[in-house]
């Protein structure tokens, strides 16, 4: 709710969102329709690093023996 109020105060024309977390992507894009809101919200693909792992800040927070599991996942899918 906060992202549509700042999107409203701030009336800009375009807002770019990360594809990878499509929930808050689908969320954005449902409440900016419902309020009417005329900022247009696009989603952005997901940016991988070298390891498939997908470039996020809260990917910082893990250390390098989670990084490598996390990337594992990426690669058996």
């Amino acid at each position: 709710m906060r992202k549509i109020l700042v999107m409203n105060s701030v009336k800009a024309d375009k807002a770019y969102f990360g594809d990878k977390d499509f929930q808050q992507l689908s969320l954005v894009q449902g409440m900016a329709q419902a309020f009417f809101i005329d900022t247009e919200i696009i989603g952005c693909p997901i940016v991988r690093e070298d390891d498939g792992l997908a470039m996020s800040s809260r990917n910082n927070y893990l250390n390098t023996e989670q990084k490598e599991t996390a990337s594992l996942l990426y690669q058996c899918l």
